[in-house]
């Protein structure tokens, strides 16, 4: 059970990554912006 959640994480981690990253590409000014929202709010 354990191993199986850590591979789904991993996978999910990586379609994440590598949806954001295309997303992001379009737009330089999201991607600049965006960490600073995230870092801003769990502060």
């Amino acid at each position: 059970m354990g191993e199986q959640c850590f591979d789904i994480g991993l996978i999910v981690q990586l379609t994440n990554g590598h949806l954001t990253k295309r997303l992001l590409i379009p737009g330089d000014t999201v991607t600049s912006a965006k960490p600073m929202h995230m870092k801003q709010a769990r502060k």
